[in-house]
């Protein structure tokens, strides 16, 4: 089973910085180490991003290579058997969805006819209002 493609990151530096402390360009959501598993299954393995505010991140790979996963873990809906995620520096791995849902970290769960018969690259433009 292959991995999402994402680019490897630097670790964290130890412990989490304060939010005044965080030098311009600080990433706004940092995965740290995320590994998943389902039995034997390896869904994350060691998975590292960094996610700047403003950015948009493409998610890519076969059915099966955890690109779910990552979002469960990162909203909260599932726990990691290992690593951390922090937002604006702090550690918000042991928070709950709702907590996490509140500051920004949503997930939505898959709908086909979101924008019903309406191409697919005006729903796109649509969802990234124009930029």
């Amino acid at each position: 089973m292959s991995s999402p493609e994402l680019s490897k990151s630097a670790p964290a530096p130890d412990g989490a910085t304060a939010l005044a402390d965080r030098p311009p360009g600080a990433p706004l959501l940092q995965v740290r180490g995320a590994t998943v598993r389902y039995g034997g299954v390896r869904a994350l393995s060691g998975l590292d991003l960094d996610l700047q505010r403003g950015e948009s991140l493409g998610l890519v790979g076969p059915n099966g290579a955890g690109k779910t996963t990552l979002f469960d873990v990162v909203s909260g809906h599932r726990r990691a058997d290992a690593g951390r995620i922090l937002l604006e520096g702090e550690d918000v791995t042991s928070r709950s969805p709702v907590w996490r849902s509140r500051h920004g970290m949503r997930r939505t769960f898959q709908r086909q006819q979101v924008f019903g018969g309406l191409d697919d690259c005006i729903a796109v433009v649509l969802v990234h209002g124009g930029d």
